[in-house]
């Protein structure tokens, strides 16, 4: 504003200079004491100072006015264009003492009291500045420059109130002074009185439409009126006209986000970001305009930017570190997280890192980051909660969430709740009863969902059904209950109606786990080729779904693609080579390609990383005893043996552990064979036989890739293995 100042008066002095060529008569108000006898000598160097002044050449002009004042040195005149001359250079303080002079000469000059009042308003000092304009408003009362230097005065202080005062006198003498009319918008804008910035910023419009300030002043009032579409709508009317500075673009942007108009709003924060590159809450709501569109691998380049920039910024730190565990890169999410910890000892914090060591099943860690943290927190009892169940200790699980408080109104909270309720099928020894549950869960429909879980416990499956028919639940997400439906049909067998639920749950949310869960669901129902779809939707919604490239494996494997299924592995090693799952299907690939060695070296990749998964002991063993001894291969199946009665000891239905047990029954009668124990291999066949027909039995489904599986590949077409996969 300042500047623009400057340009205005700038303008008004050329015009104060523009003097007939005819006229000789020295400059009005020159005094008796400076006449010579015709006054020639005075008047061609107050002609060559105009001259030189209109020409910007202002060293020439101070030149010419320097002459003057030497022989007129009592002529106000002669300093107030000595004091022009000086503001048109910048140097205000020299223009401050030419006025000063002026007004020692003559106490009624208008012009010095004004200029000097510009001149201390140019150098900050706007008491000072003030009190100029009172002389000025002596002498003329009603002067328009002096009422809208004044409201400057006061808007510069950021004393808006005043402000407002001063340009409504500017505007009652000149209602069309565009200057004054838009101050005293931005003045009500910054005491929030809005409706009068807004009709000061229409009036501004109105009068001239291609006055882009004025349509920047009305977006910013409909945006903090949250009138978002017709804010959008001024800010590209500001911009078209001219007003196309980082603060338009940046609140454009702005309102673009808020009507979740991501993709407009991605390409306006880089041109706002191309004017100010240093930006960072510009280059930030770039960033969650590229995690909302599912670019995070670009949202995260941009957070890189931010940390290389400034490393204390903490905002884009906690983006990155979200960011990467977005993408499931789970070893720098959790370093990531370490780093803010250290930096920050808030809760939240703490919690997103044991969120992260608990995806790398570092339980332990997990807790150890949570100790002393209050257990009524519901974001520290859902990652407790889920340390413990993912270490098979449920009564632990349960133990947690029972302490939290107010958990309806945290998310984490309830995702853990529904994940304790997808796991209860699987716990028919648990010391917790229906009432317990009930206590845990609570929520709207207390007794009926107690009446749910303690079907789910009892394995209850079609009367679980009839429950989630007959409740709303309210107190359970929409997304969340159609998950629920589709466990409850996958666990009792029915992949196809768990697929259609998967379906429809897609409808009403996307993102990757979902996408690869259904494409397990159609890997399971022997639909690979859908499967594979749905999996590379996974993918695209997550280049870094370690379940997404699982799944897509095992699609391509099911097709006869194991080449393109151990180049979709790679991938997601490459990705995230920490992934014991991939190095576990990796193994299994190269199992039905015959390539046991290799697949002998994944498994035990598999296994350093994550010793404690059953079936990745069972197929190890299976392993161990082609390439080992047999006293290796029997120390490897009670290795496995021992794990699954470990989860049988600690709640995991001995039912779901039945075909696990059956895998290492035929492996023991394989071993006997081996050391020529024909009774105990026969034995051995009888009871893993056993096993599978009581599992199938109790309505539970014996998967395709079971029976593919290494450990029952061999005998899959054996008439007493055929009839159980049908």
């Amino acid at each position: 504003m300042k500047t623009r100042l400057m340009l205005l008066c700038l303008a008004v002095l050329a015009m104060w200079f523009a003097v007939p060529t005819t006229t000789v008569a020295a400059p009005e108000g020159a005094g008796e004491s400076t006449e010579n006898e015709n006054g020639d000598a005075a008047d061609a160097d107050y002609i060559a100072a105009s001259n030189a002044f209109s020409k910007g050449d202002y060293d020439a002009a101070l030149g010419a006015i320097a002459r003057y004042i030497a022989k007129y040195p009592k002529d106000v005149d002669g300093y107030i264009v000595k004091g022009r001359t000086q503001y048109a250079l910048g140097r205000y303080v020299d223009a401050e003492k030419s006025y000063r002079k002026a007004i020692d000469l003559d106490k009624e000059s208008y012009t010095a009291c004004y200029w000097l009042a510009c001149s201390l308003y140019m150098q900050d000092k706007h008491e000072q500045a003030r009190k100029a304009l009172d002389l000025a408003l002596k002498i003329r009362p009603k002067d328009l420059a002096s009422f809208s230097l004044y409201g400057d005065c006061y808007y510069f202080e950021q004393d808006y109130t005043n402000a407002v005062v001063w340009y409504s006198k500017a505007l009652d003498v000149n209602d069309r002074l565009r200057s004054a009319r838009l101050r005293r918008g931005n003045s009500y804008y910054m005491l929030y009185q809005l409706d009068e910035a807004l009709a000061d910023a229409d009036a501004a419009v109105t009068q001239d439409a291609s006055n882009g300030e004025a349509w920047g002043l009305k977006a910013d009032v409909l945006l903090q009126q949250r009138k978002w579409a017709e804010s959008e709508e001024a800010y590209k009317k500001a911009i078209d006209n001219g007003a196309a500075g980082f603060s338009n673009l940046a609140n454009l942007a702005y309102v673009q986000i808020a009507q979740d108009e991501f993709e407009q709003a991605i390409e306006t924060n880089r041109q706002a970001l191309e004017l100010r590159p240093s930006s960072s809450s510009v280059r930030m709501n770039l960033v969650h305009c590229l995690a909302s569109t599912s670019r995070f691998e670009e949202a995260l380049t941009q957070t890189d930017i931010l940390v290389a920039t400034d490393e204390d910024n903490l905002r884009a730190c906690i983006a990155r570190a979200y960011l990467l565990s977005e993408l499931d890169r789970r070893a720098e999410a959790a370093g990531a997280w370490r780093e803010i910890c250290r930096r920050e000892s808030d809760t939240k914090y703490r919690v997103e890192y044991a969120k992260a060591l608990n995806q790398m099943f570092r339980h332990e860690e997990a807790l150890a980051a949570l100790k002393e943290l209050d257990g009524k927190n519901p974001a520290v009892a859902a990652v407790r909660s889920k340390a413990w169940r993912e270490m098979y200790q449920p009564e632990r699980s349960i133990e947690e969430l029972e302490k939290a408080e107010n958990g309806e109104a945290n998310v984490d909270f309830l995702r853990e709740r529904l994940s304790v309720l997808e796991d209860l099928y699987r716990f028919d020894e648990m010391d917790a009863s229906a009432e317990q549950l009930d206590k845990l869960l609570g929520g709207v429909g207390i007794a009926d969902f107690g009446s749910l879980v303690h079907e789910l416990v009892c394995e209850n499956y079609e009367t679980v059904a009839k429950l989630i028919e007959n409740n709303t639940y309210a107190e359970i997400p929409a997304p969340e209950l159609l998950k629920l439906k589709a466990l409850i049909a996958a666990v009792s067998g029915k992949l196809d109606e768990a697929d259609q639920l998967y379906a429809s749950l897609l409808e009403s949310r996307t993102n990757a786990k979902d996408h690869a869960t259904h494409a397990h669901y159609l890997n399971e129902t022997g639909r690979a080729r859908d499967a594979e779809a749905e999996a590379r939707k996974a993918i695209e919604s997550n280049a870094w779904s370690s379940y997404g490239y699982r799944e897509l494996a095992t699609a391509l494997c099911a097709q006869g693609n194991e080449e393109d299924a151990l180049s979709m592995i790679r991938q997601g090693l490459d990705k995230n080579p920490w992934s014991a799952r991939l190095h576990e299907q990796k193994a299994r690939i190269y199992i039905q390609a015959g390539k046991l060695e290799l697949a002998d070296a994944e498994v035990s990749k598999s296994y350093s990383m994550n010793p404690n998964d059953e079936e990745l002991l069972v197929l190890r063993a299976a392993l161990v005893a082609r390439f080992g001894s047999p006293d290796k291969t029997l120390v490897a199946i009670q290795d496995a043996e021992a794990r699954v009665k470990w989860l049988a000891d600690h709640g995991v239905s001995k039912l779901s552990l039945k075909p696990l047990q059956a895998a290492l029954k035929l492996q023991r009668a394989r071993l006997a064979e081996q050391e020529g124990d024909a009774d105990a291999a026969v034995k051995m066949r009888a009871e893993c036989i056993a096993a599978l027909q009581e599992f199938k039995k109790a309505g539970r489904y014996l998967s395709p890739t079971l029976k593919t599986d290494y450990v029952f590949k061999s005998v899959q077409d054996e008439p007493e293995f055929v009839g159980l996969w049908k």
